[in-house]
């Protein structure tokens, strides 16, 4: 009776997860079109929560709102957050391969799964979405990688939905960055 009890109480967790993030990269296109707008026309400080809204509107989780002020956290106050909170949890460094075959089966079974890219001032941090999927061969990287979605402020036409991490960091900052979960 109990292993008949774990299997369906993973199926129901393998369900509720996949139908959280069904059409997400539908919802971070829309996002990144507004971003993009929000680029061009408004305060870039406000342009700078744009992941974290994508990450609220495709995971449903309100770790980087805040309610109060109505204001989703930049890339340096996601990357403060997830350090210190206990409903994330480090899965390691990227330039690790280890580390992105987990992230990728993380982000599979509908955890949020972030990258980030670690700076010491809000204006060198850079927060990224791992997205589901299969990992690919990256030559610049030498190595198997997942695809991201990223919304850069200092060049917001380079920015993207469902490219590998190696599109969007160079692998030069592959030692920068450190993969997050949501538990």
């Amino acid at each position: 009776m109990k292993p008949t009890f774990t299997l369906i109480c993973i199926l129901i967790f393998q369900i509720n997860a996949i139908s959280q993030s069904a059409n997400w990269e539908q919802t971070l296109n829309q996002t990144l079109s507004e971003f993009k707008t929000c680029m061009a026309n408004d305060d870039k400080v406000v342009c700078q929560t744009y992941t974290a809204k994508a990450i609220r509107q495709v995971y449903k989780i309100n770790d980087f709102y805040n309610a109060s002020s109505k204001t989703d956290m930049s890339p340096f106050e996601i990357q403060e957050f997830v350090k210190g909170s206990p409903q994330w949890t480090a899965v390691g460094p990227a330039y690790k391969s280890e580390t992105l075959v987990k992230a990728q089966e993380l982000s599979n079974s509908g955890r949020a799964v972030l990258v980030v890219l670690k700076g010491d001032t809000p204006a060198d941090a850079h927060v990224s979405l791992l997205l589901p999927g299969d990992l690919q061969n990256s030559g610049s990287w030498a190595m198997r990688v997942p695809n991201v979605s990223a919304f850069f402020t200092h060049n917001p036409d380079n920015s993207f939905v469902n490219k590998s991490i190696s599109y969007a960091y160079t692998k030069s900052m592959m030692l920068q960055l450190e993969i997050y979960s949501r538990k």
